[in-house]
């Protein structure tokens, strides 16, 4: 396969599976000797979570996309750019044909609110005119007005998440294991393993030490953290008691195993 017919279509229809298994393999082979093509294939995966979110996906690459392309590793992904997609999209969408008669209809309830207030609050000044104007006559002293202290600002809580960076090996440069504290607020655990190869994808499990594994998954992506390559997994607050833990992962050619300790209050 010559690197000019891998086009970005091409890596499209790889993502959402629609190749034959020969092109797969094929393209497959390709970029495990090609990183500038692993960078493409990275771009296009975020490529696709954006159109997904914004639904400019087609119909029937949306289907692709969500029973093929959509793992459970991929969701949180997806998760994090519809919380993105929320809180940076505009309001009021710009070429909705109801925008218009929208803003207008708005525009003339503020204007009435705003009359009325202008009313409310000339009545009330001419009232209180009268009464500062009784209170002279009989020689008494204004009631003082009260002022409403402002609310005092409560600092941010930082969110209920525990995280750790893991390197490969059973201990850390200084000989001893890293250590992951959880506090008893903690609802989920973060753990970021560096990646020492480059692979499309990642098996991993997690295993208390010297037992069998608690948990594994397959069909894992990296992600690029502080500029590494880093497996990302995210954990219920439960799977965790105290003691010590190794987080193994694989690929092809690939093993390593990252040792940590969980400490619990």
């Amino acid at each position: 396969m010559a690197d000019k017919v891998v086009d970005q279509e091409m890596i499209e229809r790889y993502l959402l599976g629609e190749l034959s298994p020969d092109e797969q393999a094929e393209l497959e082979a390709l970029y495990f000797s090609d990183a500038e093509l692993l960078d493409r294939i990275d771009a296009a995966e975020d490529d696709l979570i954006d159109d997904y979110v914004r639904r400019e996906l087609p119909a029937a690459q949306r289907m692709r996309f969500e029973s093929y392309f959509l793992n459970e590793k991929r969701r949180e992904r997806v998760r994090m750019a519809v919380a993105l997609f929320k809180a940076t999209a505009p309001r009021v969408a710009p070429r909705q044909a109801w925008v218009l008669p929208l803003a207008a209809s708005l525009f003339g309830a503020a204007l009435l609110a705003i009359v009325w207030l202008m009313v409310q609050n000339r009545g009330l000044h001419q009232r209180i005119e009268t009464l500062h104007a009784e209170i002279s006559r009989k020689g008494a002293t204004p009631p003082v007005t009260a002022t409403v202290p402002a609310p005092v600002k409560q600092p941010a809580t930082p969110l209920p998440v525990a995280a750790i960076v893991l390197a490969p090996g059973l201990t850390r440069d200084g000989g001893d294991v890293a250590t992951l504290a959880v506090a008893s607020r903690t609802r989920t655990v973060r753990i970021e393993a560096r990646l020492e190869t480059r692979a499309p994808r990642y098996e991993a499990s997690l295993q208390r030490a010297g037992e069998s594994p608690i948990w594994t998954a397959s069909g894992l992506v990296a992600q690029t953290v502080d500029g590494e390559r880093r497996l990302v997994l995210y954990f219920p607050r439960e799977q965790f008691t105290s003691g010590d833990y190794i987080l193994t992962v694989t690929a092809r050619g690939f093993i390593a195993d990252y040792s940590f300790t969980v400490k619990l209050p």
